[in-house]
């Protein structure tokens, strides 16, 4: 069911397979009012670009040596840079 709801939403969508991922996550994770449902498709929209990107745009370099991400080893900006939907 929240699979054709989902593609919906995300009219530009250029990943389908996150769509099964998005809907049992809604599932298991108890989200389950109105307000719960549009506030994850909400998120996940603006951190993804609506399912556009499944990588963290930008260079890993800005988190290169961060300390206060815990990004202590050479290549920890790279290595934790931001993957999927959110």
């Amino acid at each position: 069911y929240y699979y054709f709801l989902i593609k919906n939403y995300y009219a530009q969508c250029k990943h389908l397979e996150y769509l099964n991922n998005i809907s049992r996550a809604i599932e298991e994770g108890l989200i389950n009012t109105c307000v719960r449902k549009s506030t994850f498709l909400a998120q996940i929209a603006h951190e993804s670009g609506e399912l556009r990107y499944m990588t963290e745009l930008g260079s890993h370099t800005k988190y290169e040596g961060r300390k206060d991400l815990g990004n202590t080893q050479k290549g920890d900006g790279e290595r934790f840079k931001g993957r999927g939907p959110i």
